[in-house]
């Protein structure tokens, strides 16, 4: 068994690499993506992005390319106040939900900072 390798993702191979999985909406304009990665030499391949704001609120989205099942729509994993943060932001909501896809690929998306209505309009803009 090898080491897995974790790649930067260029900015333009962005949505190719996401599976074109990407929000399409987010609470407000200040959102930028900060980074994207990929992970390969394992049977789990993934790629994830994150995107954050002025005020440090965080959204990030994986991409799993074989996974084993999980709910067909998307699920709230957890719902946790204050659990995540960071300095600038300070303790905020965490909040993680998974969406199983055809051909054994998956999602999963973890916001810090948003509320419960936000990210879940932010999940529901995900083309699936």
């Amino acid at each position: 068994m090898g080491f897995d390798r974790v790649l930067p993702i260029p900015p333009q191979q962005t949505v190719t690499a996401m599976g074109g999985h990407l929000p399409t909406w987010f609470p407000d304009a200040d959102f930028g993506l900060v980074s994207a990665w990929s992970m390969e030499g394992s049977p789990d391949k993934s790629s994830w992005a994150t995107w954050t704001d002025q005020r440090c609120r965080t959204v990030t989205v994986y991409y799993y390319l074989h996974q084993d099942g999980g709910p067909t729509s998307w699920k709230v994993q957890y719902d946790k106040a204050k659990a995540c943060g960071n300095e600038v932001m300070g303790m905020g909501e965490c909040i993680g939900y998974r969406v199983a896809l055809p051909m054994s690929e998956g999602l999963a998306v973890q916001t810090i900072g948003l509320s419960r209505e936000e990210a879940d309009q932010l999940v529901q803009s995900i083309p699936l």
